[in-house]
C-alpha cells in the first residue's frame, strides 16, 4: 500500500510536491483496486449470463425429450386399446 498522506507535512515542510506524488501513488492505488473488482464482477456476470443459458438450453431440450416420450406412451397405449377392442370385438 502506498505511503499514507499526511496534511500536517504540507504545512511544516512545504514539501506540496511531495505530497502530490503521494496522492498521485495513492489514486493510482485505488484506481487499480477499482479496475481489478470491476474485472472481477465481470468475469462473475458473464459466467453467471452462461450457466443461466446452459440451464435454459438443458430445460429445453429435456422438454422436447419428455414430451417426445409422452406422445410415444400414449400412441403405444392406443395400440394396446386398439388391439384389445380388437379381441373383443371377435
Amino acid at each position: 500500500m502506498p505511503d499514507a498522506i499526511d496534511p500536517k507535512a504540507i504545512t511544516e515542510k512545504g514539501d506540496v510536491e511531495g505530497q502530490i506524488k503521494a496522492v498521485d501513488r495513492k489514486v493510482d492505488y485505488l484506481l487499480g483496486i477499482m479496475f481489478g473488482l470491476v474485472m472481477v464482477l465481470f468475469v462473475s456476470f458473464a459466467a453467471l449470463l452462461v450457466a443461466v443459458i446452459q440451464m435454459e438450453l438443458d430445460q429445453s431440450r429435456n422438454k422436447q425429450t419428455d414430451y417426445q416420450r409422452l406422445t410415444d406412451q400414449i400412441q403405444a397405449q392406443n395400440t394396446e386399446i386398439n388391439a384389445f377392442q380388437k379381441q373383443l370385438s371377435h
